[in-house]
């Protein structure tokens, strides 16, 4: 996931917009990058793993907006047609946005708390998706670098369960 959000939003593909969901993914996950701009893979698991109550909760919680969202992307982008590639691969790209956006709004979320001592409100939280689903759905450079970064993977069906394993 970490390479997939550098990918997305590495140095220079940052929009300035964008910034706040990075900057709230690397808060959350205590992101620390060495001299050569490259973060502990084994640290962020660990630090994603202690969120993981907290995350199942939350999604939980905001169960209809994220399910409203899956629909939205499948149909949106008929998924799994949408690349010329194998079905596989089309699904791979599918939970890789999924669960990219489900870190940002988890991120986001946890920041707020932290900040404001309250949980996110759902207007605030449904601000952030559609942020996010904008700069997927109507800019493609973004759905294009995440395919493209799954392209240089082995096994995609490895990663896809990978992500839906936590």
């Amino acid at each position: 996931m970490f390479g997939t959000l550098e990918a997305l939003y590495g140095e220079g593909n940052l929009k300035p917009e964008d910034r706040k969901f990075v900057d709230a993914v690397t808060d959350t996950l205590h992101v620390q990058v060495d001299e050569n701009k490259s973060a502990s893979v084994k640290n962020l698991a660990e630090k994603y793993l202690e969120w993981n109550n907290s995350r199942q909760n939350f999604l939980k919680y905001y169960s209809t907006l994220f399910e409203n969202y899956l629909v939205n992307e499948l149909f949106l982008n008929l998924f799994p047609f949408k690349f010329p590639d194998s079905i596989t691969y089309n699904y791979g790209v599918f939970v890789t946005i999924y669960k990219l956006l489900e870190l940002i709004a988890f991120s986001m979320s946890i920041q707020h708390f932290l900040r404001e001592r309250n949980l996110i409100d759902i207007v605030n939280l449904t601000a952030t998706v559609m942020v996010y689903a904008s700069n997927i759905d109507h800019n493609y450079t973004y759905v294009n670098k995440i395919s493209e970064f799954l392209k240089g993977k082995n096994d995609v069906v490895e990663i896809m369960q990978s992500m839906l394993q936590v």
